[in-house]
């Protein structure tokens, strides 16, 4: 964790050492070269670094589109020629990475105006000419060409949709990833099912990339086996939810707020309140993990958080469940269902 509360990863420098192979009884050793979390390794056919960015993929999608810019613009094809060429050529070479990078539109953008230019140019159409009629549907007057920053996204969901739907072993680790991000979020609502929905302290990642493209398309992904915290009692509502409608805190406060709420493994009200709906326990207010109850969920690693944070959850609770203190301003009611969390113990009043 950084000095933030935050989760960072390493660099070499914090976490010093060597990796190394050895073959059988031969006392020699090869030194495996350690790469910076942020450097890109060419895996297959796609350039991801560890620390989840795609720049060195970015540099060299630019390269080659500019390479296909350069060459088209030296050579004597034809109309047709260059129809062919866009379709056989250019397509499926600059979007082989795209179902599963994360770029920037603007980045990709960028990867393909040069390129573009040359092919307008090729059709003998002025480089000026409208983006959205070049980029257009045939079938609306269009000319049908590739606009990567569509189609990363449309890929993207593809490879989504037919790995998750079809249940392979790709499918099931997207699944889990997804409800991974979905207790991250703390919402009371399908990240995919929802993508309009205001989230912006999840970790970016590609379902995130992927969420912002179905927002941006009013396209909506039903996952049957994606699961939702349910509420437990009358009147219970989930924490993050509440805290988000106030309207009061930026990206960054929002983010410290949910790093507590990680770090208590809490969700629903009926998670930090006593057993009789009444009041905040004392320790989850001040950002301690109850002794009385424990969460059997998977969640995110979050081991500590500052005081910084603990001060601004603390807020956020009083701002949006009581007036001060601990005292909810609506109680909860009776239980709907099993509780979330595991109690340690129950009292009866009338056997003691």
């Amino acid at each position: 964790m950084g000095k933030q509360g935050r989760p960072e990863m390493a660099p070499n420098i914090s976490c010093p050492g060597i990796i190394a192979l050895t073959s059988g009884n031969v006392p020699n050793y090869t030194v495996i070269p350690r790469l910076e979390v942020w450097e890109a390794r060419r895996t297959l056919g796609v350039r991801p670094a560890p620390d989840g960015n795609y720049r060195k993929e970015g540099e060299f999608l630019l390269n080659k589109a500019n390479q296909y810019a350069t060459r088209l613009s030296a050579s004597n094809l034809t109309e047709m020629d260059t129809f062919i060429f866009h379709r056989s050529t250019y397509v499926p070479s600059m979007t082989f990475s795209l179902p599963v990078t994360t770029l920037d539109t603007r980045v990709l953008n960028k990867i393909q105006r040069r390129a573009i230019k040359a092919i307008l140019n090729k059709l003998g159409v002025n480089k000026s000419f409208p983006r959205r009629v070049a980029f257009g549907l045939k079938d609306l007057c269009g000319m049908a060409l590739l606009d990567m920053s569509v189609e990363q996204g449309v890929r993207g969901v593809q490879h989504f949709t037919d790995h998750v739907f079809s249940k392979d072993s790709v499918g099931n680790l997207i699944v889990i990833a997804l409800r991974s991000l979905q207790i991250e979020s703390g919402c009371g609502f399908h990240l995919l099912e929802e993508p309009c929905e205001w989230v912006p302290y999840i970790t970016e990642c590609w379902l995130t990339s992927i969420r912002d493209f179905l927002d941006k398309n009013d396209i909506k992904i039903k996952v049957a086996n994606a699961r939702l915290v349910p509420t437990s009692r009358e009147h219970d509502r989930y924490i993050m939810d509440e805290i988000r409608k106030l309207g009061i805190y930026d990206n960054c406060q929002l983010f410290d707020i949910n790093a507590v709420r990680m770090h208590l493994k809490v969700t629903t009200l009926s998670d930090v309140v006593d057993a009789q709906g009444k009041q905040i326990t004392e320790e989850v207010l001040e950002g301690t993990k109850p002794m009385d109850r424990y969460s059997k969920l998977k969640w995110p690693r979050q081991p500590v958080t500052t005081t910084k944070q603990r001060k601004l959850w603390k807020a956020a609770l009083e701002a949006a469940f009581t007036s001060s203190g601990r005292t909810l301003q609506q109680s909860l009611g009776k239980w709907t269902g099993p509780p979330t969390q595991v109690w340690r113990s129950f009292y009866n009043p009338r056997t003691k």
